[in-house]
């Protein structure tokens, strides 16, 4: 594994990372909707429409022939996708050239060699950026999620002098330049801002290569804006952290997030202990979870659309009223039934 020395900021980082008024030009839109109208003239064209038709058919038989161990048909199927699937062609062409690699792996039985090369693979962070802003140009959604996210840091640290943010799983960092450049604009002045980035190590001889690198550029934006900074990044497994490691401090305002890894692990755990209940608890079991993702889902539309926010201490409040209210509707048909 070579180590390559990454970029730290360019223009292209402050286009996509930080607040400018409008991150989404009309030049940019119109190009989108170029490629989608091109893209919808190439689908209908008959024989891409075909072999759309053909690649779906073959990936479904390959699957089926795999799952009952007739690897001769999956073979002959595997072969007639890689002719009709292209890394260059439209959307269906490029995913099925990456499903086609998935389902010769199950079919070789070589599913975890495939899986280590791909994430000893390095993607470069500004192949990665640009990625991101494709994405965000397609779908607001993440984009909306960090800026929700990052009002409600500010809402909740208020005028404190100084903010702890504990990044479980900080992957890039995205989320973080554009805290700091609303830090900057504050009235009464840039609080002090300690970032602990969490993640996996990396494959190789730096393990810790990319988590070094995030605090590089925020570091980086911090001195641009003004506000002073600390950066620890913390490069292990996450089982192995104690909070020692945190370095918490009592004049600090504590903000944790944990993203991807850390909510599949907190879900298996509760979906562990919830199919060893009994069928009433279920019920209750899943009543609280529908009842916690609608509230917060409430409160995200709230405040993109209204801008109404509400502390969350109320909102903790009202979906323990709410969740008592629909249990007790269960009971009710319970009984009823």
């Amino acid at each position: 594994m070579v180590y390559s020395e990454e970029t730290i900021r360019d223009e292209v980082f402050d286009k996509v990372l930080l607040y400018n008024g409008t991150n989404c030009p009309r030049e940019e839109i119109s190009s989108l909707r170029e490629i989608e109208e091109l893209e919808a003239k190439s689908y209908s064209e008959n024989q891409n429409q075909h072999i759309h038709i053909n690649i779906r058919k073959h990936l479904i038989s390959c699957a089926k022939a795999i799952s009952m161990n007739d690897s001769k048909i999956a073979s002959e199927l595997i072969k007639q996708i890689r002719k009709e699937a292209s890394p260059i062609g439209d959307g269906i062409q490029r995913l099925a050239c990456i499903l086609v690699d998935g389902l010769e792996a199950r079919l070789a039985g070589t599913g975890s060699v495939a899986y280590h090369q791909y994430v000893t693979m390095q993607v470069r962070t500004i192949d990665y950026l640009k990625a991101y802003y494709m994405l965000t140009r397609v779908s607001p959604v993440i984009r909306v999620s960090y800026h929700f996210a990052n009002e409600s840091i500010l809402g909740a640290t208020g005028n404190a002098s100084k903010i702890h943010v504990v990044d479980f799983g900080i992957t890039h960092g995205f989320q973080w330049p554009s805290l700091i450049q609303s830090l900057a604009k504050r009235k009464y002045g840039p609080q002090i801002l300690r970032i602990i980035g969490v993640d996996l190590p990396r494959p190789g001889f730096h393990p810790a290569e990319r988590i070094n690198e995030i605090g590089r550029r925020l570091e980086n934006y911090a001195r641009s804006f003004g506000v002073p900074f600390e950066y620890q990044g913390i490069a292990t497994q996450w089982d192995s952290i104690c909070i020692d490691d945190l370095s918490i401090k009592d004049d600090e305002v504590l903000i944790s997030r944990a993203r991807d890894v850390s909510a599949d692990r907190l879900w298996e755990a509760s979906w562990s202990s919830y199919k060893v209940v009994g069928r009433e608890s279920k019920r209750v079991w899943m009543t609280r979870v529908m009842v916690v993702l609608w509230g917060v889902w409430k409160q995200r539309n709230a405040y993109i659309f209204r801008r109404q926010c509400k502390p969350p201490w109320l909102l903790a409040r009202d979906i323990k009223e709410e969740t008592e209210m629909w249990l007790k509707c269960c009971r009710g048909v319970a009984i009823l039934g």
